[in-house]
């Protein structure tokens, strides 16, 4: 076994760029076997105590994941085994390390370009629209009503949209109004929380929107959604939850039925797929677009995935498979989840958290990614990571991103 100066060694190896992929190995292999006490080398080092102002989690979990990158195979550059979520106190350690070897030295640039700025992270942030037209821009900070519809109040608490019916008015015969809707839309670079009218709650990622009733009535409870959406639903057996999916204006490509459960529908227009994931309880999924006859609608378990796939949606059926369905919440919970993920999809997620174009040079190379990386890094970060795989990227105008093999 090595002695501890010569992991020392091997470490600042790494984090200078100079590791043999002999020597990066060594490193994987000691961190997955967990056979070595770091916090007692670092310890020793004087280290253990070392703090730094700039220091941010995201920035030692993104740091870890290079350090165990599996040598490239298929070109898949990011790579972190389950036993990393185990081992969190052991990684901090390592990152101890690496802000002190590291902190003092130059950074080599990423984004190249005459003026450039790094770009932040996306942040909480919507527009509502009121049933009269009025848009009301929301962001994170500050709570209070925001609006009154009809017998509804709209609140923010907390960080989200809330809707609550006054107390006078609940009672009164909510068949004698007209149906008020509003809307919740996400920029690029932003994702907000809202709470329905039932109370069920509703997390919306980057460029996407939900189209709902102020107050829900008849028998049947009925919003809209363009993008991506997580739903926890309240259960009303009665008064069934449908989410319709749009992929444009005007055309319904599917639609989810529940009574009470937690899902997540991933539908963007640049995207060739319509993906319904399930967390808990039971869906059932519907190809509004199926040119197949009749097909049936098909039913979701937990675990299970439903895949509109095709061009326009039309022609295919819906693909059921069992998946991570964690995975497809990730970005709920901070993270991109890049896992068998191409360079296209990858860039996908980025443009629309970043809020950037992205433009391929040339051919867009053929990579395939894997694992995940934390939402609240600047996109300075996130492509020096993508630079492993030998991808160089410009950003230009600070706003459009050049993809370079």
């Amino acid at each position: 076994m090595q002695q501890p100066d010569q992991w020392q060694y091997l470490l600042q190896q790494y984090l200078e760029d100079k590791a043999t992929d002999e020597e990066r190995q060594q490193l994987l292999n000691a961190l997955q076997r967990q056979d070595i006490d770091w916090e007692e080398l670092l310890l020793q080092a004087g280290l253990q105590q070392e703090q730094d102002a700039d220091y941010r989690e995201a920035d030692w979990t993104a740091m870890i994941e290079g350090i165990v990158q599996q040598p490239v195979q298929k070109r898949k550059v990011f790579y972190m085994n389950r036993w990393w979520m185990a081992a969190a106190a052991l990684l901090l350690a390592v990152c101890c390390l690496w802000i002190v070897l590291d902190h003092n030295q130059a950074k080599e640039p990423v984004v190249a370009a005459t003026g450039a700025h790094d770009i932040m992270p996306g942040k909480q942030g919507a527009v509502l629209t009121l049933a009269d037209g009025k848009q009301v821009v929301i962001d994170s900070a500050g709570n209070g009503n925001i609006a009154q519809q009809g017998s509804v109040v709209v609140t923010q608490h907390d960080g989200q949209l809330v809707y609550r019916k006054e107390e006078e008015s609940k009672k009164v015969d909510e068949g004698s109004a007209p149906i008020a809707f509003n809307m919740l839309s996400t920029p690029k670079g932003r994702q907000f929380q809202l709470t329905l009218p039932d109370g069920s709650q509703v997390w919306l990622d980057a460029a996407s929107s939900i189209r709902y009733p102020v107050s829900f009535t008849g028998d049947e409870r009925r919003v809209e959604i363009t993008g991506q959406a997580y739903f926890e639903v309240e259960k009303n057996p009665a008064k069934p939850f449908r989410v319709a999916i749009f992929t444009s204006p005007g055309n319904q490509t599917a639609e989810v039925e529940v009574l009470g459960t937690h899902f997540n529908i991933n539908a963007y227009s640049d995207e060739q797929v319509i993906n319904t994931t399930l967390l808990e309880g039971k869906v059932k999924v519907v190809n509004r677009q199926s040119s197949i006859g009749n097909e049936g609608p098909v039913i979701l378990h937990p675990g299970q995935q439903a895949s509109i796939i095709g061009e326009s949606y039309k022609s295919s059926k819906i693909l059921v498979q069992t998946v991570d369905a964690e995975a497809s919440i990730a970005w709920k919970n901070g993270f991109f989840n890049f896992q068998d993920a191409s360079l296209q999809q990858v860039m996908r997620q980025l443009a629309r958290w970043y809020d950037v174009d992205v433009k391929y040079e040339s051919t867009v190379p053929n990579i395939e990614f894997g694992g995940k990386m934390g939402r609240d890094l600047t996109l300075s970060n996130v492509l020096h990571f993508l630079e492993k795989s030998g991808l160089h990227c410009t950003l230009e105008n600070n706003h459009t991103l050049i993809v370079k093999p």
